[in-house]
């Protein structure tokens, strides 16, 4: 595609896209019909599986696996992860102190406010006004800080839910 990226799937999002939402009858329907919609990386194992036999069944062809292929492997090497030791490459030294520092914390709140999508707003409730002191979290998750960071999170230094429009910190 010459566009130097790759897409990779949510952990086992094509296991899931047959096994509980019957997107398609066969698993090797399921892997042909995500790696032609531009698939490259299956973050589990299910691709791996049943790839190939979608492949034999004519399914898939396989020009179309090694496109796949090629995409993955071209951003495998421009991070360097086939130059030899990782410690030695750009970002093989990478570690505790690289996370939340200020800058990044920066950039995770500017992606956090591009990202917002406010799919109702009954009784015109926001914007909030900006005379507002505090704000309360309410329900069952509203002070489970593991439950809201998600599973693809390590150790956070803090937890904050930011409202993009008026800069307050939400307390539970």
């Amino acid at each position: 595609m010459g566009l130097n990226r790759y897409i990779v799937s949510d952990c086992d999002s094509v296991g899931v896209l047959f096994d509980t939402q019957h997107y398609t009858a066969t698993p090797e329907e399921a892997a042909a019909s995500t790696i032609r919609a531009g698939l490259d990386l299956d973050c589990g194992p299910f691709l791996a599986i049943h790839t190939e036999n979608a492949v034999k069944g004519g399914l898939l062809k396989e020009e179309d696996v090694n496109m796949a292929l090629a995409n993955t492997i071209t951003v495998q090497m421009r991070l360097g992860m086939f130059d030899g030791e990782p410690s030695a490459q750009p970002f093989g030294n990478l570690g505790p102190r690289d996370v939340c520092t200020p800058a990044h914390q920066e950039l995770a709140l500017q992606a956090a406010r591009q990202g917002i999508v406010l799919l109702q707003n009954r009784g015109r409730t926001l914007p909030l006004s900006r005379t507002l002191q505090t704000v309360a979290v309410i329900g069952p998750n509203s002070d489970v800080t593991v439950t809201m960071i998600g599973n693809y999170a390590g150790m956070s230094t803090s937890c904050i839910l930011f409202y993009w429009l008026s800069n307050f910190k939400f307390s539970s």
